[in-house]
């Protein structure tokens, strides 16, 4: 899987971020990465400051004194070394915490395959994708599916729980991926996929999209994302199964 951080940080403290992708056992994702980004912003930022010091002081040096020699010295092994020490600790510590973040979401999806249908909240949600829409279905019958650019299909789940999904394409390479999420799963022909997520409710996912180039209208396999509390989700999907019964 490829794993790309796109936003800053949230509101909440890294270790806040990490207890709740704890909590919920890597199925937050968010979670997950936004304490991951709480590691990487700063060393970015250090990393920036060094190089510009590094640039703006010789510079400045050379204007203020433009008869001043220049020195003959070509190499120094101390500080080379100790660059080169410095450098391989922050590329250690960084694919460390990359491959934890990492493991943590797979190993819930790895522990999710063998029981697609029995989701820890007893909610599975079936994702199928198809050039260039997307339906989702829900327990009783009910199913939420778009018609064109402008009826999108709205994923409506419950927050702060882990809800299942099994995630298959019915022609071609797609990919589920919700941006604020920080994460995607590709939906490959013939082979589904068993995944758990968890939505936090103070964050706003607002939309999901595929995040696979799929053929001529890719652009319009687009998805909004409802996340309510577990009774609002319940009323509605109660609403929904007498509806697709009928009732």
């Amino acid at each position: 899987m490829v794993v790309a951080v796109v936003a800053v940080a949230g509101d909440l403290p890294a270790p806040l971020l990490a207890a709740r992708a704890n909590d919920l056992g890597g199925a937050d994702t968010r979670a997950a990465f936004d304490s991951l980004l709480a590691v990487y912003a700063p060393i970015a930022a250090v990393v920036f400051l060094i190089v510009m010091v590094a640039l703006l002081v010789p510079l400045s040096r050379n204007r203020a004194s433009n008869d001043r020699v220049a020195s003959k010295r070509t190499s120094s092994v101390r500080l080379e070394a100790l660059y080169a020490v410095v450098l391989g600790v922050v590329a250690g510590l960084l694919v460390w915490r990359t491959f934890e973040a990492v493991t943590s979401v797979d190993a819930v999806a790895a522990k999710a395959a063998p029981a697609p249908r029995a989701g820890p909240s007893g909610l599975t949600i079936d994702l199928a994708a198809a050039k260039w829409n997307w339906r989702f279905g829900y327990p009783g019958g009910v199913v939420e599916q778009g018609n064109g650019p402008d009826h999108l299909p709205t994923l409506v789940v419950p927050s702060d729980e882990v809800v299942r999904f099994r995630l298959h394409s019915l022609d071609v390479v797609h990919a589920f991926w919700i941006p604020a999420a920080r994460y995607k799963w590709d939906a490959i022909p013939g082979h589904p996929q068993v995944i758990d997520m968890a939505f936090d409710p103070d964050v706003d996912y607002r939309d999901g999209r595929c995040s696979e180039f799929c053929g001529e209208y890719h652009e319009q396999m687009r998805f909004k994302v409802d996340v309510r509390n577990r009774r609002a989700f319940d009323a509605w999907l109660s609403a929904r199964q007498r509806q697709a019964a009928g009732g």
